[in-house]
């Protein structure tokens, strides 16, 4: 099972896929510049589509548990 680890010690303590080295925001942003689930396992062979999913989980996850924000102040991202 893929599992999602924050270890100081790994990738300055980003979000990783455990045993890989590689982060979930690496996955994130291959996926944003349109790479699909089988382009990311070739690209990376070591992931599976469990690595994926659960990158996605993780990301889910950190959103659902942000702060909104104050009615009067506006932020714009492209």
């Amino acid at each position: 099972m893929a599992r999602v680890i924050i270890d100081p010690q790994i990738n300055i303590g980003k979000a990783t896929i455990e045993g890989t080295g590689i982060t979930v925001s690496t996955i994130l942003n291959l996926i944003k510049n349109g790479y699909t689930t089988e382009k990311i396992i070739k690209a990376y062979p070591v992931l599976k589509k469990s690595d994926i999913k659960a990158s996605l989980d993780f990301a889910q996850g950190r959103i659902e548990r942000e702060e909104t924000i104050p009615n009067n102040i506006r932020f714009s991202f492209a």
